[in-house]
């Protein structure tokens, strides 16, 4: 049976791969992440729950792959070139329970996405574009969610 989502895991991992080597070094440099690490967090089931791709060169064209995966439960994108648009493809993740944004240029305009997260019980949206009046209006919209 293949693997439905097999295409957005490479994209993972490739990703993480970036990420894991020493900046502006070529492929043959040793990964600096510890060995056996993962962006990809699985369930006891094999479904993936958790992603980690903080501080990687994510975009929301990886994000829109990244939510094709409906059982991510964490998401960390934090520090990468996601915008409000990639904030976008999120509604497609109903599990989603955390979520870092910390550094990205998401902004206002994420609200009315990040709003129809009913799941979520913490958002990470600090060093963003989104003002004080937007966070307010997120706490509002998420009362069961800790945002900071």
């Amino acid at each position: 049976m293949a693997d439905p989502h097999k295409e957005a895991k490479e994209v993972i991992e490739r990703l993480f791969a970036q990420y894991s080597r020493k900046p502006n070094s070529p492929p043959s440099v040793p990964l600096v992440s510890p060995p056996g690490t993962s962006a990809i967090k699985t369930s006891d089931s094999g479904e993936i729950i958790g992603v980690d791709l903080a501080h990687t060169p994510t975009t929301d064209a990886d994000v829109e792959m990244v939510a094709s995966i409906p059982s991510i439960e964490t998401l960390m994108i934090n520090g990468t070139n996601v915008t409000d648009a990639g904030i976008a493809h999120l509604k497609k993740l109903p599990n989603l329970k955390r979520l870092t944004l910390y550094g990205t240029a998401v902004s206002d305009g994420a609200i009315v996405h990040l709003s129809e997260l009913k799941s979520l019980t913490f958002l990470g949206i600090n060093a963003t574009n989104v003002t004080k009046e937007g966070m307010d209006a997120l706490r509002e919209a998420l009362p069961g969610c800790q945002v900071q």
